[in-house]
């Protein structure tokens, strides 16, 4: 996958996920609720937003990912709940033979980050 380093030093990574054909109310439904431990991993790692939307139509998933660290971000993978997530996701998505998925990374194009955020209740 491809960095985008910011002026935050966050690292933004966007990607498509390859679905199988007519899995993509399945695929919904897996992460409805993920399992707590990948949650762990994701916030040890340095995952700050992780995001996917699915286009139903053409069997893709886009996935947008803010981390810490490019390199932590792809340590989620190799820990025991990543691996065993990967296992539960290989029926519907399409893999590569080592049954990692299929993963087409998109450059960025267009980055804009609001300067005006709402204060927070203790600052108003």
């Amino acid at each position: 996958m491809s960095t985008y380093p910011t002026a935050s030093s966050r690292t933004r990574l966007a990607f498509v996920l390859h679905l199988k054909p007519g899995v993509t109310g399945e695929y919904r439904r897996r992460h409805e609720r993920i399992w707590p431990e990948l949650a762990a991993a994701f916030e040890a790692q340095g995952v700050l937003h992780y995001s996917i939307h699915q286009d139903a139509a053409s069997s893709v998933a886009f996935a947008y990912v803010e981390v810490e660290d490019a390199q932590r971000w792809a340590e989620v993978g190799r820990t025991e709940v990543g691996q065993r997530w990967r296992a539960y996701m290989s029926d519907v998505l399409v893999t590569h033979p080592d049954g990692s998925p299929l993963v087409t990374p998109l450059s960025e194009v267009f980055y804009f980050e609001s300067c005006k955020r709402p204060l927070s209740p203790v600052h108003r």
